[in-house]
């Protein structure tokens, strides 16, 4: 996934993406599916897909998780508010993903 990313190929990321998140759902990959989920977040950063962005993290940082996945997860947040021009909530989220969970 992560070379098609990296060239630019975002149509064949996001059918890796969805192949995968389907095996997570229907093996023991279960626990990979953050991972996954996460990856289809900064898929649709790239497409420009920003609300369904925004809204897909938002849904994983309200499951249980592990804790640096959740920070990846405010880190992709960041991005995707500093691109809509949300500057106060782009600083929020990079600040809460360096803190430690209590």
């Amino acid at each position: 996934m992560q070379l098609f990313h990296r060239r630019g190929a975002n149509g064949q990321a996001a059918i890796l993406v969805r192949r995968a998140l389907r095996l997570a759902d229907d093996t023991p990959l279960g626990l990979l599916k953050g991972t996954f989920r996460h990856s289809q977040a900064e898929l649709f950063i790239r497409e420009g897909r920003y609300t369904e962005s925004i809204e897909l993290c938002r849904a994983m940082l309200a499951e249980e998780g592990p804790v640096l996945l959740k920070a990846s997860v405010r880190l992709a947040l960041s991005g995707v508010y500093s691109r809509v021009g949300d500057l106060p909530q782009a600083i929020q989220e990079a600040e809460r993903s360096m803190k430690a969970p209590p």
